[in-house]
């Protein structure tokens, strides 16, 4: 299974540049304690700059992973592709 989205604009939260801009360090995100990943989510969603995603790791496996947020249209231009179809990169 997969997902076929358009373009995303993303706050890439799995950059170090991103992160240094942010002033975050990455145990932040990677921590067990939630507080600071749920107090950034709302803060990067509400920002100016109107991101559709959040990319960030996965503190489970280590891979890349992303968030998407309900802008606009984006909702219905996601398209659910069954397993094998082949995703547009």
């Amino acid at each position: 299974m997969g997902v076929e989205a358009p373009p995303l604009h993303l706050c890439d939260l799995s950059s170090v540049n991103t992160r240094g801009a942010l002033a975050m360090d990455l145990t932040a995100l990677m921590n067990n304690d939630l507080a600071g990943p749920q107090a950034w989510g709302p803060a990067i969603q509400n920002h100016p700059a109107r991101v559709t995603a959040i990319k960030f790791m996965s503190r489970f496996t280590g891979t890349a992973c992303v968030a998407l947020f309900d802008r606009g249209s984006l909702p219905t231009q996601l398209k659910e592709l069954s397993a094998g179809a082949k995703i547009n990169s």
